[in-house]
């Protein structure tokens, strides 16, 4: 046995065995970390660890067969013994494989240093591309929180990109879980995923999203196994903070999120209260099956659409089906409902108790839950919009409380709540604002700061969300609703259509896009196309605002095609089942009106009971279309004089906000009916020219039905035939684009 190891050495075997372990070790840790940049499959580094493996005794017998020498390479048993070659031969060996132990244990106390320590001498870069970071990189212009951070979408490293919503899920929960530490302010979802798959240098997503720290890495998932790479990285020059991987079974992916979020936190020297450290450290479920049902059901919840909502709904009840006590599937039932209610697709009135219900689990489960106190706020706030009640609304507006209270980064429950704020436009705008502060590149919040500006006339805001939704989300249907709406403010009814189509077309469902258009086409004299339109529409709405648009959008053909009789009825009828609205009634006075009975459209007016005996005190924004069809009534039934208080009263109601803040086209229109009802007749023909030189444009019949005192004005027929001539020039530049597209699609 001793002449075999005196043998093996004197070969050089020892030493080739020596130097085939430390070379393949390197090789191995070269090979890990290319794959993963280059992102080769998994299977491709366990097949070099077998080529290695495999060659290991092949190396082992050559050794012991050949030698290398001076002369190259010789057989064993043709050397001469007493040559020193051999002995050379294995000095050189040893001195490589020193060498290699060397950068072998170099590498080891690198990748120790830099997993377990902050390393500021190591400029980023990024695994999904170059973050483009670089020593002398200047800070940003702006000073960001020093506890704010934004979670990127981890990179799929997956042989199977289907594995993507994995990936994201992980991202999502990580987020999650930060936004529980007080003094966090954590970017929100939308804002953090708007970078998925960009290679934009890390400074400036930090600027964007105004956070001082950026957490992203990657994930590889092969059957039961994954790999997960983390990292946090100083938005400021680019540079690691931190940075660790982990292995481990898929079924330990909770707790691999759980260790990420605490060596953030830990890292970013935040203290936490023992119960903060429980809420990090708690996981919802432990199966892996009912979160990836549950994951899919958000990525679904977020497109807005009714297959989607559906698809949400349809993984969310599968996730509860697995895992009974998974609180997040509940939340997001609930919400889904409300959203499905919110969007026209499907009513809470058929579907309230089941989403009461799943609100009622998901608060069971975890009081603490923001998604759930969120879930209950949205679904309240459209229980309200049903059946008004102010108990409603104080109940959503404690639920929103409580969603941020758990979790003050909840973008979207401030968002909700600064809808179900409204008329309060102060105290809605601030929680607005608030949400876009934590989302800035949510379409669904831009959107509705897009809405806002519209409504305060203010173009120039709202042309820049307009732009920003066109670039953030230029599938959405929503985006081109809010280009219609821009467009009308520029008086650009061509634009408006061809807007109203495309929104239309991306989603057939939404009756708005086809209410706004069918209106559009009434205006432009094509009843019969705006007729065809609502017929023609995939499903009825059921919302019952826009039921009572729609009957009044047909009761306007109607008395334009000289039937206000047949109107009235066919009005009354539709919306007799809807709950008490003052529209609805200022509406069907009108229709009395416009069929010669104004002393009944006083009696209906009359029969609500805060509108008995109105004073201008009584005046706002919902008595005010009833008031105004009651002081008609009044005029044509000679009594202009009794009415006047109430004219006088509704006109500087309208001044204020046409003076406030310039006002819409709309409102200045309003502005001259009631001028032309006080008998100011060279105002209220001033300000029917302000209103066309703001875009206004209506059909006549339309105005001789609500405005019929417009009639009077000296210059009537001046200024309608001026509104009519617009309404021409914009249908001939739709035809004329509608003609371009369609050849284009040829």
């Amino acid at each position: 046995m001793k002449n075999l190891f005196a043998e093996l050495r004197r070969r050089n075997v020892v030493r080739v065995a020596a130097f085939y372990v430390v070379a393949s070790w390197l090789i191995l840790q070269v090979a890990d970390v290319l794959f993963g940049l280059l992102s080769v499959p998994d299977w491709s580094l366990r097949f070099v660890l077998g080529l290695l493996l495999l060659g290991f005794p092949v190396a082992l017998i050559f050794s012991w067969v050949y030698e290398i020498t001076p002369d190259g390479l010789k057989r064993e048993r043709d050397l001469d013994r007493s040559d020193t070659a051999s002995r050379a031969s294995g000095k050189k060996l040893d001195a490589v494989t020193i060498a290699l132990l060397v950068v072998t244990i170099g590498l080891l106390g690198w990748d120790r240093l830099t997993r377990e320590t902050v390393s500021r001498d190591v400029t980023h870069a990024d695994q999904r591309g170059p973050a483009d970071a670089t020593e002398s990189a200047p800070a940003p212009s702006k000073t960001q929180p020093d506890l704010s951070i934004a979670v990127l979408p981890f990179a799929n490293m997956s042989d199977d990109a289907s594995n993507e919503y994995f990936s994201d899920g992980l991202s999502e929960e990580l987020l999650n879980l930060l936004a529980q530490v007080p003094d966090f302010r954590v970017a929100g979802r939308t804002s953090s995923f708007a970078f998925k798959g960009k290679n934009e240098d890390l400074r400036s997503i930090g600027e964007k999203l105004s956070v001082a720290h950026i957490l992203e890495g990657s994930v590889r998932r092969q059957g039961d196994q994954i790999r997960v790479t983390a990292q946090l990285i100083s938005a400021e020059d680019g540079y690691h903070l931190w940075s660790e991987t982990y292995d481990d079974e898929l079924e330990d992916v909770f707790a691999i999120q759980d260790a990420i979020a605490r060596s953030v936190v830990e890292e970013l020297k935040t203290t936490l209260l023992p119960a903060e450290r429980e809420a990090i450290a708690s996981s919802a479920t432990q199966d892996v099956e009912a979160y990836r049902h549950y994951l899919k059901g958000r990525a679904h919840a977020r497109t807005r659409t009714p297959e989607s909502l559906e698809q949400a709904l349809a993984e969310f009840q599968q996730a509860t089906l697995i895992d009974p006590d998974f609180a997040p599937p509940y939340a997001g039932m609930a919400a889904a409902y409300a959203l499905m209610d919110n969007y026209g697709y499907r009513s809470l009135v058929d579907t309230g108790p089941v989403a009461e219900r799943a609100i009622e689990r998901a608060l069971a489960l975890d009081p603490t839950a923001s998604d759930a106190w969120a879930a209950k706020g949205l679904y309240l706030s459209q229980r309200d919009d049903l059946q008004p009640d102010k108990a409603n609304r104080a109940a959503a507006q404690e639920a929103f409380r409580k969603a941020l209270e758990f979790n003050p980064s909840n973008a979207h429950a401030y968002l909700w709540l600064s809808t179900l704020l409204l008329p309060d436009d102060e105290a809605s705008r601030e929680a607005e604002n608030k949400a876009y502060e934590l989302d800035p590149l949510s379409p669904i919040i831009v959107h509705r700061q897009a809405v806002t500006a519209l409504g305060r006339g203010l173009k120039d805001e709202a042309r820049a969300r307009v732009e920003e939704l066109k670039t953030e989300a230029p599938e959405w249907f929503l985006t081109y609703m809010r280009e219609a709406d821009l467009a009308a403010l520029d008086g650009r009814g061509d634009r408006r259509a061809l807007a109203l189509e495309t929104a239309r077309s991306l989603n057939p469902d939404y009756w708005g896009s086809t209410l706004n258009l069918a209106n559009l086409y009434f205006d432009w004299g094509m009843n019969e196309r705006a007729l065809a339109l609502l017929d023609e529409a995939p499903s009825p709405p059921f919302q019952a605002e826009m039921v009572r648009n729609v009957a009044w959008l047909r009761a306007e053909m109607a008395v334009a095609g000289g039937e206000p009789a047949a109107a009235l009825a066919a009005y009354l009828k539709t919306t007799e089942d809807l709950p008490p609205d003052l529209n609805r009634v200022a509406e069907a006075a009108m229709l009395e009106i416009a069929a010669g009975d104004p002393a009944a459209a006083e009696r209906r007016i009359r029969g609500v009971p805060e509108l008995e005996n109105p004073t201008t005190a009584d005046l706002n924004g919902q008595t005010g279309f009833p008031v105004y069809a009651l002081s008609v009534a009044m005029h044509l039934q000679g009594r202009g004089q009794e009415a006047a208080p109430l004219v006088t009263g509704l006109e500087q109601l309208v001044a204020e906000q046409v003076d406030g803040n310039g006002g819409g086209a709309q409102m200045i229109m309003i502005r001259s009916w009631l001028l032309a009802l006080e008998g100011r007749q060279a105002e209220a023909a001033e300000y029917f020219r302000r209103a066309l030189d703001k875009g206004y444009r209506e059909n006549r019949s339309s105005l001789n039905l609500v405005a019929p005192q417009l009639r009077d004005l000296d210059e009537a027929d001046a200024l309608f035939d001026a509104m009519d001539a617009r309404i021409r020039e914009s249908v001939s530049r739709y035809e004329a684009q509608a003609g371009r597209e369609a050849r284009a699609a040829v």
